[in-house]
């Protein structure tokens, strides 16, 4: 979830989170323990409202979380730490040599004008330990770009090569890579359809889902399905599409 959404959110503790937010996690979460199964400190870039985060340190996957996002003022951070363990630290910037070594990069490339700039100077020595695990999530398929992603600030989407080549230039060995969510991406082409038909107006955010648990929990378990078996038939060579796709990476050697 962006930041600014904050606003909008009486209670983190009562606030229903989107089925696409939780099969996410999860899927994270999944992919972090399939590279290593405890780091000392994960180090999430543009971390938002903290939600992932705050759930990888409730799966205890590693010793220090910290969250970074730019957006951050110190009333921000006075509510996300109200809100979340006392164990998870936030900043509004990099700190100097805190040497994670484990990067979460969610959904950040695509709201930044030069993306190579971006991933460059989060990654930089002293950042990131050497070997360190780097997942990179995105938004799937130039050709999906809508005023949805207009609205939340995206300026492109991307294919499963594009962010390969981008992550090769900036020294990180691709280990794992692929596409999730493929059963969103019907709805997404009626979505634009609709929206090219002028039948249907953009939603900018997430944050007002109005289903209740039993239909969250249906949702996102049919979501994880969708990503387990993306992530299964990826491994043996076959990449079905997706509306996301990720890369797991290892920092090269500098």
């Amino acid at each position: 979830m962006d930041i600014s959404e904050l606003n909008r959110i009486s209670s983190q503790k009562e606030f229903r989170r989107h089925p696409w937010e939780l099969a996410r996690v999860r899927a994270i979460s999944f992919l972090l323990k399939k590279s290593f199964p405890k780091y000392k400190r994960i180090l999430d870039i543009g971390s938002g409202d903290a939600f992932v985060i705050r759930q990888l340190a409730d799966k205890n996957i590693a010793d220090v979380y910290t969250a970074i996002d730019t957006a951050y003022s110190p009333q921000i951070i006075s509510t996300l730490k109200e809100n979340a363990d006392a164990g998870i630290e936030f900043y509004s910037g990099l700190p100097e040599n805190i040497n994670a070594d484990c990067i979460l990069i969610l959904d950040v490339l695509e709201h930044c004008e030069n993306d190579h700039e971006v991933l460059q100077d989060n990654t930089r020595k002293g950042a990131i330990a050497e070997g360190a695990t780097v997942l990179v999530t995105v938004p799937a398929f130039g050709g999906l770009f809508s005023q949805h992603d207009r609205l939340l600030g995206h300026h492109r989407r991307y294919s499963r090569k594009q962010l390969k080549r981008l992550l090769e230039k900036n020294e990180m060995q691709v280990i794992n890579d692929g596409y999730f969510f493929m059963s969103l991406l019907p709805v997404r082409i009626i979505q634009l359809l609709f929206e090219k038909l002028n039948l249907r107006k953009a939603k900018k955010s997430i944050d007002d889902w109005k289903g209740n648990n039993i239909i969250s929990n249906i949702i996102s378990t049919i979501l994880w399905a969708d990503f387990r078996v993306c992530y299964f038939l990826s491994r043996l060579g076959i990449n079905l599409p997706g509306l996301s796709c990720y890369c797991l990476c290892k920092k090269s050697p500098s």
